[in-house]
């Protein structure tokens, strides 16, 4: 097991199960934090006057990397393998809809962002819906109980997403003027 703090990528490079993908996965979670500056489209940088999104995506990115730190300190098992897929899953969720939560409602990129992730999660979850339907279907097949448990998360995980993260009006505090001292 590695340092403490490299075992959240130690994790992603463990759970899938390609060695270059894991390795790409890898520097891709590492990178991604270079590119919030480009990403963040929210016209203030404070928590304070961001809505109730940004907090709640930057907790969940938050339990996630700490789970995925535990995970990297465990001896890989089916279990543990698809319980990272799910962690990497939000990991790499919170990077992608960061433009989709910080851009203000009303502008032009923030609409049409906002539509293509609406498809893409449907999409999303039909996909897993249609894996579970098959593993169920096919007699010779022998389903995983941690595999149907990853399936079951990972589409309510982006069905809440649609539903709370679209569909209900955000309500940002009113940016107060810059205060200058005398």
């Amino acid at each position: 097991s590695p340092v403490w703090y490299f075992t959240p990528f130690y994790a992603i490079l463990r759970a899938i199960p390609n060695k270059l993908a894991g390795v790409i996965a890898m520097a891709s979670s590492l990178g991604l934090f270079f590119t919030l500056p480009w990403i963040d489209r929210s016209p203030v940088k404070s928590i304070r006057y961001r809505g109730w999104r940004f907090p709640v995506a930057l907790t969940a990115f938050t339990l996630c990397f700490i789970g995925l730190a535990i995970l990297g300190m465990q001896k890989p098992t089916p279990a543990i393998n698809d319980l990272a897929h799910f962690f990497i899953l939000v990991y790499f969720l919170f990077f992608a809809l960061l433009p989709c939560y910080t851009s203000p409602a009303d502008s032009r990129f923030g609409n049409l962002y906002r539509k293509a992730v609406k498809w893409i999660l449907r999409i999303i979850v039909l996909l897993f819906i249609g894996d579970l339907l098959a593993a169920y279907t096919d007699k010779q097949a022998t389903v995983e109980v941690s595999s149907v448990l990853f399936t079951l998360a990972s589409s309510v995980l982006v069905i809440l997403i649609e539903i709370f993260g679209f569909y209900s009006k955000d309500t940002d505090k009113q940016v107060p003027d810059r205060v200058t001292f005398s």
